[in-house]
């Protein structure tokens, strides 16, 4: 995470954050010393099991958002950590990490066990108010870490797509409106793995994944769907698509589970046996993470394995679909883009010829 903010009246220019398997690390870029200043990071991290306050502990300033844990500098070289209480701040440690100060930076460390628990896909929201006067940093709102992946998964399959081949069955062109830029559907990569408790399943994307209409899951424009073929080869399953999608598996394959992912909602799908059609599986759907990685470019969505029965996913089928995101879509079709003769603000169209 990397906030540059120029515009308050608290001398830090930058608030840089990240993590490894063990520590939290943060950095801010400052105009001048703030030796006479106190410095306090409040935090909501979703994991952690306790209360949550609105207020800051020294100035008693609204925040603007619910934090529970607050890493506060008072001047020294370690910080002191504090749990949202029922009245307030409480004290959990002292002489917590590390704090290291130069003339234009200050750099500082703190063990993740005293976050509490979280998991990836978490988002960690952030603010920084200096005391005395309660400033704070970044002006707009909390700053937001989203947890990444920190290796602990086993990947099962890995495939590299080509480059701009985002055309469809290969007439498809873009819809006209500026939101739809060069690439935003082009994938580029399609992972799956799991770790001890989710399957994970990731697309990466030429173009950066932004989110123009605000969706909850960081994702505007894409719908991404993949399909799970738990016996290959027995021709159980469905080989529809999801209604809207005009497509079909290949002759053999059929799928049990469908992850449709999206900004507003998301669903894990199942297959009725007997008459395969697509049910909603509430409970897995309300399980399911979906997180946006600016870094890498990719969608992670995550999904508790338990859901999918005893089976392992080296030994399921996998397709993935890029799709495009529609609010109001037409009757019959699940939330995504029809695709018409001509493009148009916010269809997709035909073209003749593809070069």
């Amino acid at each position: 995470m990397c906030i540059r903010d120029s515009s308050g009246d608290v001398p830090i220019t930058g608030l840089y954050a990240t993590l490894d398997k063990e520590n939290l690390y943060l950095r801010l870029d400052i105009e001048e010393s703030l030796r006479n200043r106190e410095l306090g990071f409040y935090i909501h991290n979703p994991g952690f099991d306790g209360p949550s306050t609105a207020f800051t502990r020294e100035s008693e300033s609204l925040l603007g958002f619910n934090a529970n844990k607050l890493l506060a500098w008072t001047g020294g070289v370690t910080l002191e950590v504090y749990n949202a209480s029922e009245d307030g701040w409480a004290l959990l440690d002292i002489g917590a990490g590390w704090v290291m100060m130069g003339d234009e930076v200050m750099e500082f460390s703190l063990p993740l066990r005293m976050l509490g628990e979280f998991s990836a896909g978490d988002a960690l929201r952030m603010a920084l108010i200096c005391e005395p006067e309660g400033d704070r940093f970044p002006i707009g709102g909390p700053a937001q870490l989203v947890i990444p992946d920190l290796g602990e998964t086993t990947i099962v399959l890995q495939v590299d797509d080509p480059v701009g081949d985002d055309y469809g069955p290969g007439t498809y062109v873009y819809p006209e409106d500026a939101v739809f830029k060069e690439s935003v559907f082009d994938a580029n990569s399609f992972a799956v793995g799991y770790d001890d408790e989710n399957l994970i399943l990731t697309f990466g994307f030429v173009a950066p994944v932004e989110n123009p209409w605000g969706s909850p899951n960081g994702l505007s424009l894409q719908t991404l769907d993949v399909y799970i073929d738990i016996d290959p080869n027995n021709g159980t399953g469905a080989r529809q698509l999801l209604p809207g999608r005009n497509a079909a598996l290949v002759e053999g394959y059929g799928w049990e589970y469908a992850i449709w992912a999206e900004g507003w909602d998301p669903q894990v799908i199942q297959v009725d046996s007997e008459t395969l059609s697509p049910v909603t599986y509430s409970e897995a759907s309300s399980a399911m993470k979906i997180y946006v990685d600016h870094a890498k470019n990719e969608v992670v969505i995550r999904v508790p394995l338990h859901f999918f029965g005893e089976s392992q996913p080296e030994n399921w089928a996998y397709a993935a679909v890029v799709l495009s995101q529609e609010g109001y879509p037409s009757q019959g079709v699940w939330r995504v883009r029809d695709v018409a003769p001509e493009p148009a603000q916010y269809l997709l169209g035909l073209s003749l010829i593809h070069i």
